[in-house]
């Protein structure tokens, strides 16, 4: 019940995201290429660790992502990785992705993490002045929560 919930909360959030989305707006779309060329290379770079525990260096990019992208490209970012990662493993034949559900809820649970970042980071932000203490403030705190939500979702599942 518990991954249910996080697919239809993720689901919510992408459908709004989808219906506010005006195009690449401020950040343009080399920033847009860029970061999704570097989350695919991250997530298809894993480092495995004893009792097969896995590390990914993706989250940095999906939280460069938060204060970036709008929240359209967020999805899209996060979305595209975890699915090249799903190609690349059904391709090889790997275990690592045997349940059905261990994709979409590592896209889901990803994406509700970076929007609550994203919610906090743009909340803050609008008090900011670029490169002022308020700014840093915004990013160290909107990262804080990102770290807070996707280990607290993570730990439930």
């Amino acid at each position: 019940m518990y991954v249910w919930s996080v697919y239809a909360v993720a689901a919510v959030l992408a459908l709004q995201a989808g219906f506010s989305w005006s195009g690449p707006g401020h950040q343009g779309w080399l920033t847009v290429e860029v970061l999704f060329g570097l989350a695919i290379a991250a997530q298809l770079f894993k480092v495995e660790a004893p009792n097969h525990v896995l590390f990914y260096a993706t989250p940095i990019f999906f939280f460069a992502g938060v204060t970036l992208l709008d929240p359209f490209l967020l999805f899209l970012l996060i979305a595209v990785a975890h699915l090249a990662e799903w190609v690349k493993e059904r391709w090889a034949g790997s275990a690592y992705l045997s349940d059905w559900y261990l994709q979409p809820f590592n896209i889901a649970m990803f994406w509700v993490a970076s929007r609550g970042a994203q919610g906090v980071y743009l909340l803050l932000h609008g008090r900011a002045a670029a490169g002022n203490a308020w700014e840093l403030a915004a990013i160290m705190l909107a990262a804080g929560f990102y770290v807070l939500l996707n280990h607290t979702m993570l730990g439930t599942a």
